[in-house]
């Protein structure tokens, strides 16, 4: 699909027009693809139900089908490492077997050895917690999610969560320490990050109660490093406009600086099957 805003702020309604669909896929018949990553022209595809995957480089058309090993709720991201003469393209596949430790491992894409095609298995103990249903979003090579870690007092009561982002550093093969956040969120409210122009990225944040929304984006980020520009990108309050926060699970945006627009997709609540884009600025009526 593809969205044309422009106009938008003379009162010209923009358009969302089908561009095709993805059938060059080989044995697409066989694959039922349930979620997709995009890194630098190639396409990671998860399989619903089948532990594989399959990754898509867009500009030739070729596939290649991976073979995985199965694990409960695996987590996916596609990045590289550059060299001097090419990129090392990697995929990430991880899983949290239970509570306070985490199992990843890594398939190498340019690998022509199916021996090499695989690492070992690495077994870590973060002190953050990455929920299943989170998407990381690639950006330059690297994928970042938002995580939290659940404080507790003396008497073991929650009084509240740590929040921030996590970067997986597909050079060094391995997650790096906690990037700060602009805001500070509760479990309920929504939390969902989009890369902008593959150079910085952009996290909204909604209150679940008030449904306030704020957008905002990095100035620098890297993946031991982060900082935010000094005001927020866009504050929207979607009261007027929708009685419930955008779905956790569902919800994507992209954002156009320029424009200062965002346009956030969320399934539609009454059907659960369609798709609602909302097209989001301080001056769009």
């Amino acid at each position: 699909m593809s969205i044309n805003l422009q106009g938008i702020h003379n009162n010209i309604e923009p358009s969302i027009n089908h561009l095709g669909k993805l059938v060059s896929l080989t044995e697409s018949d066989r694959v039922d693809i349930s979620v997709v990553y995009h890194c630098d022209g190639l396409l990671l595809c998860i399989t619903r139900n089948i532990p594989r995957f399959t990754v898509w480089n867009l500009y030739c058309g070729q596939t290649r089908l991976f073979e995985t090993i199965r694990r409960p709720k695996p987590r996916y991201a596609i990045g590289y490492e550059n060299s001097k003469s090419f990129r090392s393209y990697k995929v990430l596949r991880f899983c949290e077997p239970s509570r306070g430790y985490v199992r990843y491992e890594l398939y190498y894409i340019n690998s022509k050895s199916p021996s090499d095609i695989m690492s070992i298995p690495i077994t870590i103990f973060p002190d953050w917690d990455i929920e299943f249903y989170a998407r990381g979003v690639s950006l330059k090579g690297n994928t970042y999610w938002f995580a939290q870690e659940n404080c507790a007092g003396d008497d073991g009561t929650e009084i509240g969560y740590q929040d921030f982002l996590i970067c997986f550093d597909f050079s060094k093969e391995r997650f790096g320490p906690r990037l700060s956040l602009s805001f500070h969120s509760i479990m309920e409210d929504i939390v969902t990050l989009s890369s902008v122009r593959d150079e910085q990225l952009a996290v909204l944040f909604q209150e679940e109660d008030t449904l306030h929304l704020e957008i905002w984006i990095t100035t620098k980020i890297e993946p031991e490093a982060v900082s935010w520009g000094k005001k927020v990108f866009l504050a929207v309050n979607m009261k007027p406009l929708d009685d419930y926060a955008f779905n956790v699970t569902s919800g994507s945006f992209f954002v156009d600086e320029e424009k200062k627009v965002a346009v956030v997709f969320d399934i539609d609540r009454g059907t659960g099957m369609g798709y609602f884009a909302y097209i989001i600025g301080e001056d769009v009526t």
